[in-house]
């Protein structure tokens, strides 16, 4: 699982990734365009297959199948995309977006926890740092990116 945290202003997730209970490391931000910043929580392979639909497109009848063929939350993912206007958008199991309202968002297995913590006036990254306290699914460092 995860901890992605948007602020507002800063976009930050946790590095863990667990493999058949093996806890190692990867980044779940992408930055390819200047329009927009993606993040994924949950599973990594789906999150990295939502990534590369959304990269090349994000054409309906590309979506990944597997997303849409699963009712098991081991492998779920979420994808977040972060345009800068503000607009923020969520992907999982369809191809088409939620588009969220408030300006500051988490999700992942830690996003009560990040939610909190922005709530008392942390920032992005404060607000993952304390989830990956208090979730065993989150962890090994922060990553963040920002708009220029």
């Amino acid at each position: 699982m995860s901890v992605i945290a948007w602020d507002g202003r800063i976009l930050a997730a946790d590095r863990r990734l667990c493999i058949v209970g093996l806890p190692r490391q990867t980044s779940k931000l992408f930055w390819t365009k200047p329009e927009y910043l993606l993040a994924y929580a949950g599973s990594a392979e789906i999150g990295v297959a939502l990534v590369d639909w959304y990269e090349s497109g994000a054409e309906v009848c590309e979506f990944p199948v597997t997303l849409a063929d699963t009712d098991n939350d081991e492998n779920r993912a979420e994808l977040l995309i972060v345009h800068q206007n503000g607009t923020i958008e969520t992907y999982s199991r369809s191809p088409y977006p939620v588009r969220i309202k408030d300006s500051q968002y988490a999700t992942g297995s830690g996003r009560d926890f990040a939610m909190a913590a922005m709530h008392l006036g942390k920032n992005a990254i404060e607000a993952v740092e304390i989830a990956c306290l208090f979730d065993i699914y989150c962890g090994d460092g922060v990553d963040s990116v920002q708009f220029v």
